[in-house]
């Protein structure tokens, strides 16, 4: 980001690109702007949106660097978003909106350089135990799919370890959870941490439980969206029965540090 600052006075193009929501925002002169959200299923590709976005400010604007995160690996400086239809290409960007340089990164790598510039109160002691300096550190999160990442602190260059940890097999540790990931099996032949511990896990868990229990219905996952569980009959009552799924997402985020360099902080 400095070396972007320093080579572009002026506008620089930010952008937090999901499968469901992308994010866009100028950079200028040091100072954020507003935040626009547009919901990726809108756009054919990801240049309309950008082109949606560009088209609300002035035209004249010096506009020649972007840096995006997208959720998706990055190979070959391009990126083939995992759980939507979009590619980023840096080239088509650079020729249809006259950048000069477009950098290009993985969602949860742009996550991990945040981690060493968390400060008291951004954190939560989780564990017990005093936390131990210059680390190595993890990073993970659920949204459309499941992201994760590791940081190797430097103090020189900072190390950042990006993944699609998400799509390791998704482990039980009870009768119940083994049911549950046997049902799964079922629909996905290979169940990963991501068919559970995301927003779309949501919908395969209410799924698997209203088939094992006999409880609820399948055409609540039929909806455009999740209304209000107070409002869907006896959806809530199968929620009820979640009870487990804290356990077996902390599960996995648990078994994160154990594939990265000791000592490690989460």
């Amino acid at each position: 980001m400095k070396a972007l600052e320093a080579a572009a006075p002026g506008h620089i193009l930010l952008g937090d690109i999901g499968a469901t929501n992308a994010r866009l925002a100028l950079l200028s002169d040091g100072v954020l702007g507003p935040v626009d959200c547009f919901t990726v299923a809108d756009f054919a590709r990801f240049t309309d949106a950008v082109d949606a976005f560009l088209s609300h400010r002035r035209q004249d604007l010096p506009l020649t660097n972007a840096l995006l995160a997208a959720a998706g690996p990055v190979e070959s400086n391009r990126c083939v978003l995992t759980n939507c239809r979009w590619t980023i290409e840096p080239r088509e960007l650079c020729a249809a909106f006259g950048f000069e340089r477009v950098r290009l990164v993985n969602d949860f790598e742009a996550t991990a350089l945040s981690l060493s510039h968390l400060m008291g109160p951004n954190l939560y002691p989780l564990g017990g135990g005093p936390a131990v300096s210059d680390a190595p550190m993890a990073v993970l999160g659920p949204g459309t799919g499941l992201g994760v990442a590791c940081l190797i602190p430097s103090a020189q260059n900072s190390v950042v370890i990006a993944g699609e940890g998400g799509h390791a097999t998704m482990s039980a540790t009870t009768r119940r959870e083994d049911a549950i990931i046997d049902h799964l099996r079922r629909r996905f032949d290979h169940v990963s941490a991501e068919r559970v511990v995301s927003g779309s896990g949501l919908e395969n868990l209410y799924d698997a439980v209203v088939a094992l229990d006999g409880v609820g219905s399948h055409r609540f996952l039929d909806t455009p969206e999740f209304q209000p569980l107070h409002a869907r009959g006896n959806a809530e009552n199968v929620f009820d029965r979640f009870d487990w799924r804290l356990s077996d997402a902390t599960s996995f985020h648990l078994n994160v540090p154990f594939s990265i360099p000791r000592p490690f902080v989460v």
